[in-house]
């Protein structure tokens, strides 16, 4: 099979790494800059190179894979689906609601698949919690706690889309948007949130780097989510609170922690090896499989839109005065 990887740069290099793990894939990519299309050809067997996608026979490939800002992604997954191509679309959707509905409608009429890619769903450990959060009863509160020094785990810091609000950047929809996703997934569609978001330390940006939000679901879970990607040290992790018990996630060294009443203590779980690469090749196997008609999408265009307006009522909390 072969695909397209338009934009290559962080986050399509990765793409093209792990597709290319999968036997009998093969990679092209399309990207304006000379450099990073150089760069890429050196270390991957490249089949082809373009400057523009749309220089390439879209309708020759199996599927394309759009790591492009946030604010191009609607259209241009519209063109490459009027094509014929299925389409892995990186988060978020986009930057606003504009065209979402013209989106849905296309993939409908042309039967192609198209797939959003928040790979946190498809991790191990995200479905191992998903199943403890299941033996817990009737979940009550959720807190996570998100942090990072963002120049440091940027490779070409600070990257271009991430300067401004409108091609995506701000640590809430471009990072904790992962999060929001996760908690969708676990806990069903957002009913209330509030946020607040500050820009303190990071140089180059003018987009916030540290972030709070709150948000309630139909079941009447409560979630409090911190971001910030202006702290030294990376961490990432989870507790949730629940009728009959508890359960911790720490996401960096991928183990849960349950608690024990008798003891009250917590007991952690066996940690799950894994490189954050296998996250992405899991997703590229997903997204061949739904193209295949063996698997449905880890995310779609739907649950994808969810968090969209989630994080669009978050910015519109935060930008006024926090309700």
């Amino acid at each position: 099979m072969h695909f397209l990887i338009i934009g290559a740069g962080s986050i399509g290099k990765r793409h093209v790494h792990n597709f290319l793990r999968i036997d009998g894939v093969r990679c092209s990519i399309a990207d304006p800059s000379a450099d990073i299309r150089a760069a890429v050809q050196a270390e991957h067997p490249i089949e082809a190179a373009y400057a523009d996608y749309r220089d390439a026979d879209l309708s020759s490939f199996d599927g394309a894979v759009v790591c492009v800002p946030s604010n191009l992604h609607v259209q241009m997954t519209m063109e490459i689906i009027a094509s014929g191509t299925h389409v892995l679309c990186e988060k978020p959707l986009s930057t606003s609601t504009e065209g979402v509905a013209e989106l849905k409608k296309l993939r409908d009429e042309t039967g192609v698949v198209v797939a959003i890619a928040f790979v946190m769903r498809i991790t191990p450990i995200a479905k191992e919690l998903k199943a403890e959060i299941g033996r817990i009863g009737q979940v009550h509160m959720a807190r996570l706690t998100a942090g990072q020094y963002w120049p440091k785990m940027r490779i070409g810091f600070p990257p271009a889309y991430a300067i401004k609000r409108e091609t995506g950047g701000g640590c809430i929809p471009d990072h904790l948007v992962h999060q929001i996703n996760l908690f969708e997934w676990l806990f069903g569609p957002t009913q209330e949130i509030s946020a607040h978001h500050w820009h303190r330390v990071l140089e180059g940006i003018e987009t916030e780097d540290l972030g709070v939000v709150t948000m309630q679901f139909a079941n009447n879970v409560v979630a409090n989510l911190t971001i910030c990607m202006c702290q030294r040290d990376h961490f990432l992790d989870m507790h949730i609170a629940g009728n009959d018990g508890s359960v911790k996630l720490d996401f960096v060294n991928n183990v849960i922690h349950t608690y024990d009443e008798t003891t009250e203590s917590w007991q952690p779980g066996n940690a799950i090896p894994v490189d954050r690469n296998d996250w992405f090749r899991d997703q590229a196997a997903n997204f061949i499989a739904c193209i295949k008609g063996d698997e449905t999408p880890h995310c779609t265009i739907e649950q994808a839109e969810q968090t969209l307006n989630t994080v669009l009522t978050a910015l519109e909390s935060a930008d006024g005065d926090g309700r």
